[in-house]
C-alpha cells in the first residue's frame, strides 16, 4: 500500500458510514454480476469493499474470494477475504479464473499510475 497511514484513515471513515444500497444500485449490481460468464469456476473481487457484489457471486460460483484494504468493510463480506491492496495482489498468477475490479481504480493513489 503506498500510504497506509492515508488508506486507513480514509477507508475506515469511508466504510464506518455504510448504507442500504438504492434501487439504481441495486440494479448496477445485478447488472455486474449478470456480465460475469456462467463456466466460470474461481472469482477474485479486488476492492471488494463491502461485499455489495461480491456477497452476490457466492451462490452461483465455486470459489468467491474479496480483497480490500479495509478491515471495516471487510466485516460484512460473506466470502473468504483478505485484508490487501490491489497494488501487490497476494495471490499466485492464475489463482482465478476472472478478477473483478469494480469502482477501484478512482481511490487508488496517484503514485500507482506513474
Amino acid at each position: 500500500m503506498s500510504d497506509p497511514g492515508f488508506a486507513k484513515e480514509y477507508y475506515d471513515k469511508r466504510w464506518s458510514l455504510t448504507r442500504s444500497p438504492s434501487p439504481q444500485e441495486e440494479q448496477r449490481i445485478n447488472e455486474t454480476v449478470s456480465l460475469v460468464p456462467e463456466d466460470c469456476v474461481s472469482v477474485l473481487d479486488a476492492g471488494c469493499g463491502d461485499g455489495r457484489v461480491t456477497n452476490h457471486l457466492m451462490t452461483g460460483y465455486r470459489r468467491v474470494v474479496g480483497l480490500e484494504r479495509s478491515k471495516q468493510a471487510l466485516a460484512t463480506v460473506k466470502v473468504p477475504k483478505v485484508l490487501g491492496s490491489i497494488e501487490a495482489l497476494p495471490f499466485q498468477d492464475r489463482s482465478f479464473d476472472l478478477v473483478l475490479c469494480c469502482e477501484v481504480l478512482e481511490h487508488l493513489p496517484f503514485n500507482v499510475y506513474v
